[in-house]
């Protein structure tokens, strides 16, 4: 028998605000309920509430978001897409693997000066600042075309229409 491993999932779930709020609450219970259905476990969740959407989906200008992660085997996955699509109330889901830990890079700290004046230190800092940043580039300049009068005009157009078309 093959062993599959569980994998780690993050889950956006939006509901249509139609519903209210703790009607809401009772499908992410249901959704949740999935989930353990096939064997998952959810280690941490996130209740948005009512949000504006970034455009309308199905005409609706609103929907409740809920945000979770999830363990799960792979294999599982799809049956439990197929099972969120029941919810009637669910506007839209998106589940992604879980981004892994990102390293934190430790900010360099300055060291104060021996004479408490923190002002050697901003000079030093703008001065580097100065160095980094990349010069500007000028313009080039076209000549400037002279300008044509109403009058000039007037005659070119005349000219034009004038002329015979062949």
């Amino acid at each position: 028998m093959i062993h599959l491993s569980m994998a780690k999932y993050e889950i956006i779930y939006l509901f249509s605000p139609q519903i209210s709020e703790t009607e809401a609450k009772t499908e992410i219970a249901k959704a949740n309920g999935f989930l353990t259905e096939l064997g998952g476990k959810l280690t941490r969740e996130d209740y948005w509430g009512l949000k504006d959407l970034a455009y309308e989906i199905k005409h609706l200008k609103q929907g409740y978001y809920y945000v979770a992660w999830f363990e799960l085997k792979k294999n599982q996955l799809e049956t439990f897409c197929k099972k969120l699509k029941t919810l009637t109330p669910l506007l839209r889901f998106l589940v992604t693997i879980a981004a892994k830990k990102e390293k934190t890079v430790p900010v360099a700290e300055t060291k104060p000066t021996l004479s408490g004046d923190p002002k050697p230190a901003a000079e030093k800092a703008a001065a580097e600042r100065r160095s980094i940043a990349t010069p500007k580039k000028e313009k080039s300049r076209t000549p400037k075309k002279p300008k044509v009068e109403m009058e000039d005009l007037d005659k070119k157009l005349e000219e034009i229409l004038n002329e015979e078309v062949l």
